[in-house]
């Protein structure tokens, strides 16, 4: 009976540190291809500003600058951060119920 008992004991811990192991992987995985992914998406968010900006500011001194596509480029700018405003609230919000939690 204990040659049984002990056989349960090294496989729960066997699986314990098993899949302990993975979860901490998966969780790294996500970590970084979550950050990743907000940082690209930042990046993203500066190029269009930058190139909205641009257009504004040629169009502006009289530049040949379509006053349609200044206009896309503008509105495609505001819609993108507005977006990731939007999406970083909802981590904060996220982030601060998991604090709130009791145990």
């Amino acid at each position: 009976m204990s040659n049984l008992l002990d056989r349960v004991g090294t496989t729960q811990n066997f699986n314990e540190e098993t899949f302990g192991r993975v979860t901490d992987e998966k969780e790294k995985t996500f970590n970084v291809k979550f950050g990743e992914r907000l940082r690209k998406a930042l990046e993203e968010i500066d190029t269009l500003q930058e190139n909205a900006d641009k257009l504004s500011k040629e169009l502006a001194i009289g530049h040949n600058a379509p006053l349609h596509e200044t206009m896309i480029a503008l509105e495609k700018a505001d819609i993108s951060l507005r977006l990731f405003i939007q999406v970083r609230n909802k981590v904060v919000e996220a982030y601060r119920e998991v604090m709130h939690m009791q145990f």
